[in-house]
């Protein structure tokens, strides 16, 4: 339910803006009608007649045969029709854009707490002699960083595939843990010694990464 929500405020967003970018054309389009409306009736008669022809042709319509008189109300009534027209679609556009709000704004506000705000840390250390899943457990979405290790270490696991570890290359390394969510993940190493973590999360900020650790509050990343 929380990933439809999630996908759902993606899709809603930009379609939202699309809807938003779609009225205020159309409601531009509106004032200009209603604008070259007015202009072609408050012309002189001279002057009347060229531009009711000239607005006939862009509008493609045949007035060969038409009274000056009538070919002026059938400019008048396709002007009508296509402000009748351009309204329709703004209003349409303005409910798409209605909708889509209403439907991004609900699916951020139902998104759960742990779900936002800003990162924790946690520094777990891991005995590799021991179960690590006694000692450490990750989440999906998880930012992992190894900031030091005591023996060696060959390659590492987290959810998705086993990447070779190469210290030289490892300076600032983010890894991201893959996996379903709210699940725990308990990642994996190919090494001996002690391993030191820092892991950054905004989701379910109430599971402890670090199981060795005891209870009490969690560091806050400043």
């Amino acid at each position: 339910m929380v990933e439809m929500l999630g996908v759902s405020g993606t899709i809603a967003a930009p379609l939202g803006l699309l809807g938003l970018a779609a009225a205020l054309g159309y409601l531009i389009y509106c004032r200009r009608l209603k604008h070259q409306e007015t202009v072609v009736a408050a012309l002189p008669d001279s002057q009347r007649a060229q531009a009711v022809d000239e607005y006939l042709t862009r509008y493609n319509l045949d007035a060969s045969n038409l009274t000056r008189e009538q070919k002026y109300n059938l400019l008048m009534a396709e002007m009508g029709k296509r402000y009748a027209l351009a309204q329709a679609v703004t209003l349409g556009s303005c409910g798409v854009f209605t909708l889509c709000f209403i439907v991004a704004v609900y699916a951020y506000v139902s998104q759960p707490p742990t779900g936002r705000g800003m990162p924790q840390d946690e520094d777990p250390s891991v005995d590799l002699s021991e179960p690590i899943r006694d000692q450490v457990q990750l989440f999906a979405q998880d930012k992992v960083r190894i900031v030091g290790f005591t023996d060696g270490l060959d390659e590492v696991w987290f959810g998705k595939v086993w990447e070779k570890f190469d210290p030289s290359k490892n300076d600032g390394r983010v890894y991201t843990v893959w996996g379903p969510v709210d699940t725990p993940i308990v990642p994996q190493f190919k090494g001996t010694g002690h391993i030191k973590l820092n892991v950054s999360y905004t989701r379910n900020r109430d599971k402890p990464r670090d199981l060795d650790r005891p209870p009490g509050g969690l560091m806050e990343r400043k």
